[in-house]
């Protein structure tokens, strides 16, 4: 019985990578970046907020001014969205700048 659900092969959630494992952020629609498709992915998507918002509630109760707040909190969160885009990275399709659904070519040459 094989014990990585993890990486289980599917035709359906690949990118054609040559270990063809799950991918759990897609190449966003519009723009550059990537977007969850599985449980996994959006899992990884609630705990960024979480210590996100973690951070900022600590950060805020022992804080004196806005100012103050931002400073201490910045470094944290820059550090975790490297982290996330770290994460998707590795567990994502490549990331590309697109825009909308790539155009099917079409066999007949446009007039």
């Amino acid at each position: 019985m094989q014990k990585q659900i993890w990486f289980k092969p599917n035709p359906l959630k690949t990118d054609g990578r040559p270990n063809d494992k799950v991918i759990w952020f897609r190449r966003k629609t519009y723009g550059w970046g990537w977007t969850p498709c599985t449980w996994q992915g959006w899992f990884i998507l609630a705990v960024y907020v979480a210590i996100i918002v973690r951070i900022f509630r600590g950060i805020d109760a022992q804080s004196h001014s806005g100012s103050d707040t931002l400073y201490v909190f910045l470094v944290p969160c820059i550090i975790s969205t490297i982290v996330l885009i770290i994460i998707c990275r590795i567990f994502g399709e490549k990331p590309r700048w697109q825009w909308g659904r790539p155009k099917s070519k079409s066999l007949t040459p446009n007039p």
